[in-house]
């Protein structure tokens, strides 16, 4: 009689429990998506900046010159292959809100180029700033991303 006593005394416990936890568990796993999402749009950015500075040191010295020579139709296909993933104009970008503008392609010195490209990471709330409802001014929460290649021109 005493442990039916007890069991009654424990029902909805659970459901408290739960309803303490489950708001900390959903915004640790939101954390964790959007920290693997800057992640992975990273990777992309590296990996695309790469490709780009590798097409720009393949064809920067014309002919046998061995003189870095940058005309605006490189740049450009340089820029586009970053942002499109292949040198043209394309309708989408590789990454959301990405634009040739970001990219950066310039010779550091008489054997190396370069290409640097800066993003502004958006999370997956959409949003470019956090709300403070009143208590302090919104806090901005795109992360500028940034990736630069230096590579030997051949």
């Amino acid at each position: 009689m005493n442990g039916t006593r007890y069991k009654s005394g424990q029902r909805g416990i659970a459901a408290v429990e739960l309803a303490i936890v489950l708001p900390v568990l959903l915004l640790m796993m939101l954390a964790i998506a959007e920290l693997g999402r800057a992640i992975v749009q990273y990777n992309e950015l590296t990996k695309a900046s790469r490709d780009a500075a590798r097409y720009l040191a393949s064809y920067a010295i014309a002919g046998t010159t061995d003189v870095i020579q940058l005309n605006e139709e490189l740049v450009t296909k340089t820029q586009q292959l970053l942002v499109y993933g292949r040198p043209g104009a394309s309708s989408t970008a590789i990454l959301p809100g990405l634009v040739t503008d970001d990219v950066d392609v310039e010779a550091i010195d008489s054997t190396h180029v370069r290409v640097a490209v800066e993003y502004e990471y958006q999370p997956m709330l959409g949003t470019e700033t956090m709300p403070m409802f009143g208590i302090g001014s919104d806090i901005d929460i795109a992360i500028p991303l940034r990736a630069s290649v230096v590579m030997r021109a051949l």
